[in-house]
């Protein structure tokens, strides 16, 4: 790579930006029999010599093609006027790779080319990293290039007309093919190869007045991966990264059960975080796209009203049912992975799912198992507590108010048939956001009565989860 850039900074200086593209282009690609000779005799006056096993098939092949080094050197170093100035070869390029290209446009084309080369090529983790990571610098160079309002619809023409379909589906196949790639640095790179992609096609879209082809990409993008097998990794990496530029609408538009389907592979251990990020996410741009959208006739109280009425609306019945569900990783999965931020940024989410999970008498369509219903309860409680959003004062005698929580309900919870609820109570006993917060007298009236039911509790299991 040094190499590659002491000779990219080398031959900015000997000219004009069409003299060096023309010198390169012949020195290092060109086939060796149809060099200039006076392009020779300019690099043996800069004492600069370039070997035949560099540029030849060998400098393209192996485990560590020495051409890949030198053409990110060149990519990196190269002034932009440099890299696009428009090139015509009547004659032959060293290497396969490159023959097989009829109407190469400038450098910038030619370093695409061998760029591609190596990523579909690469045999060693460590070339593939640097494949990508170069791939993503020649699109961040695309996208200064194309942005750079000094550059004319003539020069940069050249470069837009390298995005055909097949070089967008070529790009994408490198992140549908190595997300889940067990090397992290391979799946950074790729990611970055999407976003830039993502930012390059829109300018050039932008640039030909032709902005609904980037819609439709995008929306092609969207099905695919909304289609995609909920159990792949880079469905949700990209679903998230493609939200803030879709928006919420769209998604619901294809898939009106998102958050449900989202939520249905929170039982898998490594799945989930990735799916919460994604819910989370979703969540907190969908209720600022209705702050955005709605109305400014109503008062602020009763607007505020109504948007968080929308808001829950979305995601309120399936949380619920998700909550409530026999299986037990599904549960402490929604808990810990997202009611936890959901709460921490919205914390009047948590008492529209108190009031929610305790209303017996309208709660078709959101309890899955009402056998599960304490188990939700403790929960939630618990994860609020934890983020000082309640304290013991919120727990009353009274059973009929929904916006409290009834002791009576915490205390039959202390002798439960089921050990996991009898675990959890406690934990929602012991829980507190800071360490130095005194215990209360309902806190200790409550810790009482757990010890009473289970200290003499014969359960291997139980026994183990409380000590």
């Amino acid at each position: 790579q040094l190499s590659g850039m002491t000779l990219a900074a080398t031959f900015n200086l000997l000219g004009s930006p069409g003299f060096v593209s023309r010198l390169i282009v012949d020195r290092i690609f060109k086939a060796p029999r149809f060099q200039d000779q006076k392009s020779q005799c300019i690099l043996n006056r800069m004492g600069i010599k370039i070997p035949v096993s560099l540029i030849d098939e060998h400098g393209w092949s192996g485990d560590e093609p020495l051409m890949l080094v030198v053409s990110r050197g060149l990519l990196s170093n190269l002034s932009r006027s440099t890299l696009i100035y428009p090139i015509s070869l009547d004659c032959e390029y060293a290497v396969v790779a490159l023959r097989s290209y009829s109407n190469i446009k400038s450098l910038h084309h030619i370093l695409f080319i061998s760029i591609e080369h190596f990523s579909n090529k690469a045999l060693s983790v460590q070339t593939k990293v640097v494949a990508f990571e170069t791939m993503g610098i020649w699109l961040e160079e695309t996208e200064g290039i194309l942005g750079d309002p000094c550059n004319n619809d003539q020069e940069t023409m050249g470069i837009r007309s390298i995005f055909s379909s097949d070089l967008l589906e070529k790009l994408m196949s490198y992140v549908w093919n190595n997300w889940d790639d067990p090397v992290e640095a391979i799946q950074y790179k790729v990611k970055t190869i999407f976003e830039r992609l993502l930012d390059v096609y829109y300018l050039k879209c932008h640039l030909e007045n032709s902005t609904e082809l980037y819609d439709q990409f995008q929306m092609g993008l969207l099905k695919r991966l909304l289609a995609m097998d909920s159990y792949r990794k880079v469905k949700y990496a990209l679903l998230s990264l493609l939200l803030p530029r879709i928006g919420t609408e769209i998604f619901l538009e294809i898939q009106t059960d998102f958050v449900s389907s989202v939520l249905e592979v929170f039982q898998n251990l490594v799945i989930a975080p990735r799916a919460a990020q994604l819910l989370v996410l979703f969540l907190d741009q969908y209720f600022n796209e209705i702050v955005k959208s709605s109305s400014k006739g109503t008062s602020n109280d009763v607007q505020h009203e109504d948007i968080e009425g929308q808001w829950a609306g979305i995601w309120l019945g399936p949380i619920c049912k998700g909550l409530s569900s026999s299986d037990e990783i599904l549960r402490k999965n929604i808990g810990a992975f997202v009611l936890k931020p959901l709460f921490k940024s919205r914390p009047n989410s948590f008492w529209k799912l108190l009031e929610k999970l305790q209303d017996q008498k309208n709660s078709e369509g959101f309890i899955k198992d009402d056998q599960y219903r304490l188990n939700a309860l403790i929960m939630i409680l618990k994860i609020a507590k934890s983020l000082d959003i309640i304290d013991s004062g919120k727990f009353i005698e009274d059973p009929s108010n929904n916006k409290r929580f009834c002791l009576e309900s915490l205390r039959d919870a202390t002798h439960h048939l089921d050990p996991n609820i009898r675990i959890d109570i406690l934990g929602l006993i012991c829980e507190s956001q800071k360490s130095t917060t005194e215990i209360t007298s309902v806190e200790l009236s409550l810790l009482q009565s757990f010890f009473k039911m289970n200290l003499n509790s014969t359960s291997p299991e139980f026994r183990q989860k409380l000590y």
